[in-house]
């Protein structure tokens, strides 16, 4: 694989990443799925002035079923970008069976690198226990924490380090 900084490159090269990290991770596709979504805004009790954005699409079963779980990515955006850039990553994943979470704590480039990675992992936690735990949620008992992670791209991919 030939890479080149272009923009064009570096988008082709996270395709390329993102489609063998969900095939091999995941496995294969045996149903598409129409996607739901929500958005919130979460706090950490740990950093109770710092509240940031979070946008969660998932998978909509049209039967569903009590055992069904599906695996969980919280994506985490690039420096001097915002989550939307990235939301093309949730229009390939969500319809194959996974959920896909986006943090917006630093779009721009006012970033702390630090805060992002805590922001990260906390809404991997979060969705984890409360909102998989939460019987008025539209994923509850639907994340299989045994196949969650963080993911990124540039800055973020650095904050899930």
């Amino acid at each position: 694989l030939h890479y080149n900084n272009s923009p064009m490159s570096v988008v082709s090269l996270c395709c390329v990443l993102a489609t063998l990290l969900l095939s091999v991770f995941y496995g294969p596709v045996y149903a598409t799925y129409e996607i739901g979504n929500f958005n919130v805004s979460l706090i950490n009790p740990a950093f109770p002035d710092h509240m940031f954005p979070v946008y969660v699409f998932y998978p909509i079963e049209s039967a569903p079923t009590p055992s069904t779980t599906f695996p969980t990515v919280v994506f985490a955006h690039g420096f001097a970008c915002d989550a939307s850039f990235y939301f093309w990553v949730y229009q390939q994943a969500v319809p194959r069976g996974v959920i896909v979470a986006y943090i917006d704590s630093y779009p721009g480039v006012g970033m702390n690198i630090t805060q992002f990675s805590i922001d990260q992992r906390y809404t991997l936690q979060w969705l984890q226990t409360v909102v998989n735990n939460n019987k008025s949620s539209p994923i509850y008992q639907q994340i299989n924490v045994a196949k969650s992670l963080a993911a990124g791209h540039s800055a973020g991919g650095g904050a899930t380090l």
